[in-house]
């Protein structure tokens, strides 16, 4: 990973690989994702299984990344016709 002014992370799509399998034994090929403070992968995985890794900015607020995560968890279990 790459430090930024920002604190945007900086991390490639091996990287990115490389957390998944580390931290949940999976496998998966990463996209990286439209990002504006935070950097976001795409992960498809062996067997067909899709997943995001959200990679935080170190200077968000708890709270913040809370609810996004709310947000993320409500969106697939209403699934695209959520409004």
């Amino acid at each position: 990973m790459k430090p930024t002014d920002s604190g945007r992370p900086q991390f490639s799509t091996e990287e990115a690989q490389a957390i998944v399998l580390e931290r949940w034994n999976l496998r998966g090929k990463a996209r990286e994702l439209p990002s504006e403070r935070d950097q976001n992968f795409h992960i498809g995985a062996e067997r067909g299984t899709e997943y995001v890794l959200k990679i935080a900015n170190v200077r968000e607020k708890r709270d913040v990344l809370e609810l996004q995560v709310q947000a993320i968890r409500h969106q697939a279990e209403h699934g695209p016709d959520c409004t």
